[in-house]
């Protein structure tokens, strides 16, 4: 390291480890996923009442966007109600409770994405719903695995 200029602060420096946790997810055995602590925080979540509370959910389920196809649609019923002339005391709607409890079961249901295989890497991108998705798969023993997950909701003129 030392050679090639590099500076690596021991506290923060891992070698040889098979799994770890790393910014809020678990890396190892070829798999990534959230970390628990995270997932009990999502688990625990009270339905939010104000507008900043739908933040903070949307803040946090955001955080693991990779793990949920089409996220961008999903969350869309949530998302809405954070827009300016909002008021900040909200009540759910039926559509609104649904996507919070779908972005949950998501976020729940223990999602692992697979590291990619460099070699065979797959990507699958489509227009749906309210935007777009793309998908990025890759390939062990003849089976595809997700390695990640890329939603984005498009604004009305991305929509023409």
């Amino acid at each position: 390291m030392r050679d090639a200029g590099l500076i690596a602060r021991p506290s923060k420096f891992m070698l040889g480890y098979s799994k770890l946790k790393f910014l809020g997810h678990k890396v190892g055995g070829g798999n990534v996923g959230p970390q628990d602590v995270l997932v009990s925080r999502i688990q625990n979540a009270p339905v939010p009442q104000t507008k900043q509370e739908v933040r903070a959910f949307m803040g946090l389920a955001g955080y693991y966007r990779k793990y949920i196809p089409n996220f961008a649609t999903i969350a869309a019923p949530l998302t809405d109600l954070t827009r300016n002339g909002q008021p900040n005391k909200i009540r759910l709607g039926q559509a609104q409770e649904n996507t919070f409890l779908v972005l949950k079961r998501y976020l729940l249901t223990n999602p692992i994405l697979r590291l990619p295989d460099m070699k065979i890497l797959y990507t699958a991108h489509r227009r749906i719903g309210y935007g777009n998705r793309s998908d990025f798969t890759t390939e062990s023993n003849g089976e595809l695995f997700p390695v990640s997950y890329a939603s984005k909701r498009l604004c009305p003129r991305e929509k023409a």
